[in-house]
């Protein structure tokens, strides 16, 4: 038997003399009080089982804790990132919205050549035309901004001054800018360019019907007057006739911007003139237009002529004849205002005949002027030269002399 089943049965735990046999009763309880001890351990053992399971919920707290912290910390570098996004997020932010960078986002425009795209970041803003901002005719300009340093920014309230750089390839400068605040943007300002401060070339635009000016090459519109102000970017325009019109030429006047402000005007004047095709085509028109008042079989042609006879009371004249004894020859100056004056460098001479009838009788009569000067100008119209006469109808001269 085991020790410990025998240390179970109550007894003085001396073991019995060797070859002797254990009384009946004692092999009968041994048994019993094992089997009783057992269940009173499996009792306990279970009961023990029971306990445990009982407060196995209460096993997990301890973690628990640790998802808390676990969470806390993760929470908290969260926050840190957060603040610290923030932070970079304010400091980029008010870099983008900072006046230097507006006039950066406008220069860039500038130095590419997108002179439109540069013009619609002012507001306000430029006064006048915008032709020669299109990209075409600034990039074909001279002596264009090429690079730019900002030099210092100077805020105070709404408005800022931004100092600045500017290179070409003929020289540098420094410029200023004056911005204003156009919106916000949360605690943000949102800054513009002013470009009511921007330089302007203004063109004495008086150019003839049909004639198209160019600057740089490319067409430029004309305002509803006489002179035309255009806004510009520093650089060099060209401005010119069309080169294809054969009737009318001008010498090209090149003028320079050094500057983005200060409202310097320059003014630009063209000179029209008549090539020598204008001046033939000229000339022609004059004949034509003797020729319509000498072809009129009456003592007084019509149609501001600048010359008749008057009839005599004593009868009437028929068969009137007028005749071109010397075409006045003429020249033409440079188109002022609305044409081209016409002027007389030889005079002309003519005559008229015909016959008289009347109380002194009858018989032929002539009249001879022998100074006629011719007075109108020249203009265009549907792209051919035309003249129009100044006289009007009863001015004009009588015969130098005549004779019945």
């Amino acid at each position: 038997m085991k020790k410990a089943d025998t240390g179970d049965t109550g007894g003085t735990g001396s073991e019995p003399p060797a070859g002797a046999s254990p009384a009946a009763p004692a092999v009968e309880a041994a048994p019993v009080a094992a089997t009783t001890t057992t269940k009173a351990r499996a009792t306990k053992a279970t009961a023990a089982t029971d306990a445990s399971a009982e407060v196995a919920p209460s096993a997990p707290r301890p973690r628990s804790r640790r998802r808390r912290l676990i969470l806390a910390l993760v929470l908290g570098g969260v926050a840190v990132l957060l603040i610290a996004g923030a932070g970079v997020a304010y400091g980029v932010l008010s870099a983008r919205y900072a006046p230097s960078a507006s006039v950066s986002s406008f220069l860039d425009q500038v130095v590419k050549g997108r002179s439109a795209e540069a013009i619609r970041l002012m507001s306000p803003g430029p006064l006048g035309n915008s032709d020669l901002m299109s990209d075409d005719i600034y990039r074909a300009a001279k002596h264009r901004v090429t690079s730019y340093q900002i030099e210092s920014t100077k805020t105070t309230g709404d408005q800022a001054e931004v100092t600045v750089k500017l290179h070409t390839d003929s020289g540098s400068w420094t410029q200023s800018f004056d911005l204003v605040t156009s919106s916000h943007l949360l605690m943000w300002n949102v800054w513009t360019i002013d470009g009511h401060d921007m330089p302007q070339i203004t063109l004495e635009d008086t150019r003839p019907a049909g004639v198209t000016i160019t600057a740089n090459n490319l067409a430029v519109q004309k305002d509803n007057s006489d002179y035309t102000s255009y806004y510009a970017l520093p650089g060099s325009y060209e401005f010119a006739v069309e080169s294809d019109n054969s009737l009318v030429a001008a010498d090209s006047h090149s003028v320079s911007i050094h500057s983005m402000s200060g409202g310097r005007d320059v003014k630009v004047q063209l000179r029209f003139r008549l090539t020598e095709d204008g001046i033939a085509a000229g000339r022609t028109a004059v004949d034509q237009y003797l020729d319509g008042c000498l072809a009129q079989a009456t003592l007084a042609p019509t149609g501001d002529c600048g010359f008749y006879v008057e009839n005599d009371p004593t009868g009437t004249i028929s068969d009137i004849l007028w005749s071109i004894t010397r075409r006045p020859v003429v020249s033409f100056d440079d188109w002022e205002d609305n044409g081209w004056t016409v002027k007389t460098d030889t005079a002309g001479v003519f005559e008229m005949d015909g016959k008289y009838r009347g109380t002194q009788g009858y018989g032929d009569v002539s009249a001879l002027f022998t100074s006629y000067d011719v007075q109108g100008y020249l203009d265009l119209k549907d792209g051919k030269i035309v003249f129009h006469s100044t006289y009007s109808d009863g001015d004009g001269g009588q015969p130098g002399s005549g004779g019945a």
